[in-house]
């Protein structure tokens, strides 16, 4: 793209918060999540703030050959984030750390032999190196990103839909959880 002569932003954006929907199912039958390093911190970025740092980008000025990595607000653990969906719910949810090889058979189900193993390798790194929060976001669109945990402002419920399931977003800087907030698996 360089060499190209086209104009062109990059925007990197961290694992979307929306991916712990996939934990949905175990929360709501046993109230445990399972998968390998509890300790793994990375800041999941909100879809809303990638959306909006991709228009911010494309109608502003001063992004021309730019690189940025878009991340939310703030680095938790995999512990972290299944203790923050408990305190939405109203109930305990933790996080049991399996093996890194159990981790890796469950992959194997479904992901080829190398993708699998690099990201098992990432998120091991993410022990000992967390990913950190980047500034990115704020200096496109001119606001912090959203925070994964479930914040001051609205409450209320917006429907979004995706191929896997509905869901709701909490307005004014709340969380992303499913349809129906996370409380809809409290009980």
């Amino acid at each position: 793209m360089r060499g190209s002569g086209v104009s062109w932003t990059i925007l990197r954006p961290c694992m979307p918060a929306h991916m712990t929907l996939h934990w949905a199912e175990a929360i709501r039958s046993e109230g445990v999540v399972r998968g390998p390093y509890a300790k793994a911190a990375r800041p999941l970025i909100d879809d809303r703030d990638v959306a909006e740092a991709v228009v911010r980008t494309l109608l502003d000025d001063g992004h021309d050959g730019a690189s940025y990595f878009l991340t939310g607000s703030e680095s938790l653990t995999r512990e972290q984030r299944a203790e923050t969906i408990g305190a939405m719910i109203g109930r305990p949810v933790c996080y049991e750390e399996t093996p890194r090889e159990e981790a890796r058979r469950m992959m194997l189900r479904t992901w080829p032999r190398e993708p699998a193993d690099a990201v098992l390798a990432n998120v091991a790194l993410q022990v000992t190196e967390p990913e950190l929060p980047s500034p990115d976001l704020e200096h496109i669109t001119g606001h912090p990103p959203r925070p994964f945990r479930a914040g001051g402002g609205s409450r209320r419920r917006v429907p979004l839909r995706s191929r896997s399931a509905e869901w709701s977003v909490m307005a004014g800087g709340g969380g992303v959880c499913p349809s129906g907030g996370w409380s809809r698996l409290g009980g």
